[in-house]
């Protein structure tokens, strides 16, 4: 969807969904605007953001640069739906894909349906390619997380100011955090976030925790709120490049193509970002790259924190908080976006007083360094 609504509209275009239904079942942030095709997509902005260390101590500031927004999967949809019906020379299929043919110039893709020729295919639901995505050459962990919409009955929540980060969960399951997006005095979206290999052996055991932190952290007992909605999702963060089919004419976007940052798991803008290049590229009649790689220094930095995250993660829990506490959301936003000169990269990396943790992550990342200047 996402590609499509990037897309010349002379150009013929078959989406091709299992559903077509827009579902309420995803929140996306992120905080460069000029990724999103519409201000109406925006649900909620914060212009106030705080980190929390597992000691309590919150690091607030108010966005000079920035502003932090929040869009919802059914809005989005609704919005990409109405767009494509009025596009001239396009089809929406409802069905599941269950092979996609690979030709010299064209592929045909197998669905529920029947059989649709193209001479590009852009697939982003079917798994990646790379089947050692999780082998053991490569540090791969995953983001798995739960979410709910909590509506209070008495006031709560500064619908002004986001926690992006809340250490105060338990650690001892790995590397995790709570993040809290109030939409309104009594409304929220409070969710808990995992960095680990595997999932938890069972989703009551996020229910408890989310539970928990609410009752701890906002004394809110279950009988003071009620639970409108839930959420649950897995993004893989991977080191290295995750390729594309090598067959003409197929490509790999969105998680499917590894855009999501290795070592945060954003991915909506550098998924906008990439749609806005490929359309770009079919508006001048040029066959659209491959995807080009985040520079070999940002590779190398996620390659790190990786590392951390899956071996150190109370480490890690310190070395994020510190990040935020010396460098600001707005500087810290422009490192994740890859958008810092290398000066301001090792100012950064300075901020963190302990390096013997880098120079240990080096060392045990060492077999991994050969693989970061390989395109898909």
């Amino acid at each position: 969807m996402s590609l499509a609504l990037r897309l010349p509209p002379d150009i013929p275009l078959t989406l091709i969904s299992d559903s077509l239904e827009p579902k309420d079942d995803k929140t996306w942030c992120l905080w460069d605007k000029r990724v999103i095709p519409s201000p109406d997509l925006i649900h909620h902005t914060w212009n106030c953001l705080k980190v929390i260390g597992p000691d309590g101590e919150a690091i607030r500031s108010r966005l000079s640069h920035h502003a932090y927004y929040c869009i919802r999967s059914e809005r989005f949809q609704q919005y990409g739906l109405d767009k494509l019906s009025n596009r001239p020379q396009t089809r929406l299929i409802e069905a599941r894909v269950n092979e996609i043919e690979p030709g010299k110039n064209t592929a045909v893709l197998h669905h529920t349906s029947g059989s649709t020729h193209a001479d590009l295919v852009f697939q982003s639901h079917r798994p990646p390619p790379n089947t050692h995505l999780y082998s053991e050459q490569r540090i791969a962990l995953k983001q798995h997380f739960q979410g709910w919409d909590i509506k209070t009955v008495q006031p709560v929540f500064d619908p002004d100011e986001a926690i992006l980060m809340d250490f105060r969960v338990n650690q001892s399951l790995g590397f995790a955090f709570v993040y809290v997006l109030p939409f309104s005095t009594t409304e929220a979206l409070v969710e808990l976030t995992f960095f680990t290999p595997d999932l938890l052996d069972n989703r009551a055991t996020y229910s408890n925790l989310l539970t928990t932190y609410l009752s701890t952290q906002f004394q809110l007992e279950p009988d003071s709120y009620s639970i409108k909605r839930t959420e649950f999702g897995v993004i893989p963060m991977v080191d290295g490049f995750v390729p594309s089919p090598s067959e003409h004419p197929i490509y790999s976007i969105g998680l499917a193509g590894g855009h999501a940052k290795a070592s945060t798991g954003y991915a909506f803008s550098r998924i906008m970002r990439d749609s806005m290049r490929i359309g770009a590229e079919l508006s001048r009649g040029v066959i659209p790259g491959r995807g080009s790689l985040s520079e070999i220094r940002y590779q190398f930095y996620d390659l790190l924190i990786l590392q951390l995250i899956k071996n150190e993660p109370d480490r890690a829990v310190d070395i994020f908080t510190t990040l935020f506490r010396k460098n600001g959301f707005d500087t810290m936003f422009r490192f994740l976006d890859e958008q810092t000169s290398f000066s301001e990269d090792l100012q950064i990396m300075a901020s963190v007083p302990r390096y013997s943790d880098f120079f240990r992550s080096m060392w045990r990342t060492r077999h991994r360094l050969a693989s970061l200047s390989v395109r898909g």
